[in-house]
């Protein structure tokens, strides 16, 4: 059987998942649309170190710069689906559950975001270099412990975080059990190294799978609102875009995708 395309179909399949919650989840689109595009850039720059010892799949669009294989586009695509799904369905629960609707961000909360990106990336390079663990365990425990960062800022998220990783879990292991493997059913022969996990399969999925899906819906569903809310709404947090007399700052704001906001101030002058 041929695996050429395995890659585009798993990428087109999770995007038609992420346009799924984008239609059910009108209140968290912004949140979907900013953070998939924060963090997709990581799936392809991860691949580094998967690539080495986890797995080799077949790339349609494979991206390299000199020696160095950052995987494909279909990578790209597939993170930003991943990451924006999280975040909708984090802040959709998070809603109902009486948290306001996300506030202005300002571009320093932006940077929070990024930074906390590559504190995951950093923490990868040094548990597969000096830690020496398998690239897809060394990026399971950095982005759990990356998530751990989150919480130290806003511990008030982390129920919703918790219970927005079990259902994507659950998710992802039905994603690959129920279409992907039907589709393609030796695709983790095919593509999985066998020294690079542990070996236990969840129902043909590796175990490894299950668990990293559930640490990037850890980090990826709440890290928006804690970087665009610091703290708790009422103490004073420092990432809450607010509007003072006068000022004429242009700032993101996440229900309007990036459009220039205009303060009452704006329109009396």
């Amino acid at each position: 059987m041929s695996y050429t395309y395995a890659c585009v179909v798993y990428a087109l399949l999770f995007l038609v998942a992420w346009a799924v919650v984008f239609a059910l989840a009108r209140r968290a689109r912004a949140a979907m649309v900013w953070t998939g595009v924060v963090f997709a850039p990581a799936a392809l720059i991860s691949e580094l170190w998967h690539l080495q010892d986890y797995w080799l799949p077949k790339y349609v669009v494979p991206v390299r710069i000199g020696t160095w294989h950052f995987g494909g586009v279909e990578d790209l695509v597939f993170g930003f689906a991943l990451a924006g799904i999280s975040a909708g369905v984090f802040e959709t629960l998070a809603m109902r559950q009486g948290l306001p609707g996300l506030p202005r961000m300002t571009w320093h909360a932006y940077l929070r975001m990024t930074g906390l990106g590559l504190v995951g990336l950093v923490l990868i390079a040094v548990t597969t270099t000096l830690v020496q663990l398998r690239s897809m365990h060394a990026a399971t425990v950095s982005i759990a412990l990356t998530a751990g960062l989150v919480f130290a800022f806003r511990p008030d998220l982390a129920p919703r975080a918790l219970l927005t990783a079990l259902a994507f879990a659950g998710f992802f292991w039905f994603f690959y059990a129920g279409v992907m493997l039907p589709l393609y059913p030796g695709m983790i022969d095919a593509f999985w190294i066998p020294h690079g996990n542990v070996g236990i399969r969840l129902a043909g999925v590796p175990l490894e799978e299950v668990v990293w899906g559930f640490s990037a819906a850890l980090f990826s569903g709440p890290v928006l609102r804690a970087c665009a809310t610091p703290m708790a709404t009422g103490q004073g947090a420092p990432g809450m875009a607010s509007t003072p007399t006068g000022s004429r700052t242009a700032r993101l704001r996440l229900s309007g995708f990036g459009r220039r906001t205009t303060s009452a101030n704006e329109l009396d002058s």
